[in-house]
């Protein structure tokens, strides 16, 4: 199937639920809703392979209409991570899977490889209740 799929002339891109990793259902509402709300949507995919050497990702941009007379809302570049904020995880075992803020301790603690780092304390929506380094984690817009 990859073999295929990087033969076609079309942009695809898996978000997730390929291989081994599961299709997060706050993706798939999200994806679903906006596409159900706005039937007339356009988009940019920059699908690009991904590679673990590089910081650049896939990325799918839809561009919502904003209705005659009305601006859309600045882009929100400066949010920072506080609690019940929802996440997504972007490394391994917990690629994809997205997740509630409980908790930003103030002090680094020490993860598996013995660095120690800044953490977030996420609770999945699978129910795991996990240490997540702030830098592998992207702020969930769903």
């Amino acid at each position: 199937l990859i073999d295929a799929a990087l033969q076609t002339e079309r942009a695809i891109m898996l978000t997730e639920g390929f291989g081994d990793t599961r299709l997060s259902l706050s993706t798939l509402n999200f994806i679903t809703e906006t596409l159900e709300a706005n039937r007339n949507i356009r988009g940019t995919l920059d699908a690009v392979t991904p590679d673990p050497l590089e910081v650049r990702r896939p990325e799918l941009v839809m561009n919502l209409a904003v209705r005659e007379g009305s601006e859309p809302p600045p882009p929100r570049t400066y949010d920072r991570l506080r609690s019940n904020m929802m996440v997504k995880v972007t490394v391994p075992p917990y690629t994809g899977q997205v997740g509630t803020i409980l908790e930003l301790p103030a002090t680094p603690i020490r993860i598996d490889g013995g660095i120690r780092t800044y953490v977030a304390n996420v609770q999945l929506t699978s129910g795991d209740r996990v240490d997540v380094p702030i830098a592998n984690l992207e702020i969930f817009a769903g």
